[in-house]
């Protein structure tokens, strides 16, 4: 119950992106995939969850809802929480190498708030590529100090593919870094 009050009160507060990293309070790929399977048909209709605690368990935890609610369209969120854990858990984190294209700002996904976002030219897996990456306020202004002289630079995160798109982007970066020349 703990799991589903946290992804209901994510889907109700439009802060979905919190779901992936909710593993601490239970939430996972299988379990997204399972309430997934409980999708009640209809565009009206609702999953309603509830429980009630065996007087001999003793105090349940205020924290702890004993009645949880899915609408009909918290489905197409619980379905791609599901789908970035699984991706979460195959993925591993690297150093990507490049030089860099170029800086933006953009609008985070399920957030108004802007964001320094650089593009490199790197490799994954042994293919040119051109890798997105989102950085920290301090590393996106060493990274715009370093793009008049088309400098190489290096971060750490994990690689998301987006087929559709045809693009990278890195994901959780941290270490980054200008190269210096050697």
């Amino acid at each position: 119950m703990s799991s589903l009050g946290f992804i209901s009160e994510a889907i109700q507060a439009g802060t979905t992106d919190r779901i992936p990293a909710g593993i601490e309070e239970g939430v996972s790929a299988n379990f997204c995939d399972a309430l997934q399977s409980m999708k009640p048909s209809g565009d009206q209709s609702r999953l309603d969850i509830s429980v009630s605690w065996s007087a001999t368990r003793g105090p349940v935890p205020e924290r702890v809802p004993q009645t949880v609610s899915f609408p009909q369209e918290s489905f197409v969120v619980i379905e791609e929480a599901g789908r970035l854990l699984r991706l979460r858990a195959l993925a591993r984190r690297e150093e990507y190498r490049g030089r860099l294209l170029a800086t933006e700002f953009v609008k985070r996904a399920f957030n108004s708030d802007l964001v320094g976002r650089i593009i490199i030219a790197s490799e994954v897996a042994g293919q040119p590529a051109r890798v997105k990456v989102n950085l920290a306020p301090e590393d996106f202004r060493r990274a715009c100090d370093a793009l008049p002289d088309q400098k190489q630079v290096a971060v750490t995160g994990i690689i998301h593919h987006e087929v559709k798109a045809r693009e990278y982007e890195l994901h959780e970066a941290s270490g980054f870094r200008v190269v210096e020349d050697t």
